[in-house]
């Protein structure tokens, strides 16, 4: 559990060194974050600027101009599903405790219902 904190810690302070005093990241400051992430990684000359524009968009749900930290977490959820994908990494394994999406099994035994799904 200690690594999960360091992890929630790092993308808050991540968040923090990047946005405005009203505690939301502006499209400008989303574009800073960027450009020094993709610089950090040799990757400038892969992403265009209207790319970042347009992720902008669509991660500001309220269309105010500015990412809230759960926006802004959103984001990095979707790197992170994209990385796992890239890497064949998505979809394998089982969901949660025994594969059932935290169903469990049936106490009744009976085979006659079916899943709500």
């Amino acid at each position: 559990m200690k690594n999960v904190l360091k992890v929630f810690d790092t993308l808050e302070e991540l968040f923090e060194q990047h946005c405005g005093d009203d505690d939301t990241m502006s499209k400008d400051e989303f574009k800073v974050l960027v450009e020094e992430g993709l610089k950090d990684h040799n990757l400038e000359e892969k992403l265009d600027i209207s790319d970042v524009d347009e992720v902008f968009a669509s991660l500001d749900k309220n269309s105010d101009g500015q990412l809230t930290l759960a926006e802004f977490l959103r984001c990095i959820s979707l790197i992170c599903a994209a990385r796992r994908k890239r890497r064949g990494r998505l979809g394998r394994g089982k969901r949660g405790r025994g594969g059932k999406g935290g169903r469990g099994k049936k106490d009744n035994g009976s085979e006659d219902e079916e899943d709500d799904e």
